[in-house]
């Protein structure tokens, strides 16, 4: 695969049952993404909360993104884990007796961009059902929550 800037060449990688369709300019920018000053590396995180009140009215899921650094992959999941028990709290812990769970840690993956140039592509994630999509995503006009 090429285009007016030079040679790319397209990797092909399936983590958790999604599949990542990743291109790199070359290996040298490949290798600048590894270059923070602790040897981390960036991976990108994905969890869904589940936001509900002691009432059972109003149930509802937020999705956080995370940029975790971390060494190695292991090390990664920990600290995806961590902090996204973070934002747990559990019923009647605030005044309008609401809670927040953790529902899924959906995915973590290495970023496929060097993160330090200005702009970077995070994470790609394919699917293959655009209308079910839609019916979530209000960008996209399905139902507000709101």
């Amino acid at each position: 695969m090429s285009d007016s800037t030079g040679a790319h060449r397209q990797v092909f990688a399936k983590s958790r049952g999604i599949h990542r369709y990743l291109l790199r300019s070359d290996v040298t920018t490949f290798n600048r993404m590894t270059q923070h000053p602790t040897r981390d590396r960036p991976y990108f995180g994905i969890a869904i909360f589940e936001l509900g009140k002691n009432d059972g009215v109003g149930c509802f899921y937020r999705e956080d993104c995370y940029l975790i650094w971390a060494g190695d992959p292991a090390e990664a999941q920990s600290k995806f884990e961590r902090k996204a028990g973070e934002q747990e709290y559990p019923l009647g812990a605030s005044d309008d007796q609401s809670y927040v769970k953790l529902a899924h840690l959906v995915d973590l993956a290495p970023v496929s961009e060097a993160v330090h140039t200005g702009t970077a592509d995070l994470y790609s994630r394919h699917f293959s059902n655009i209308a079910a999509y839609r019916t979530f995503e209000t960008l996209l006009g399905g139902d507000s929550i709101l």
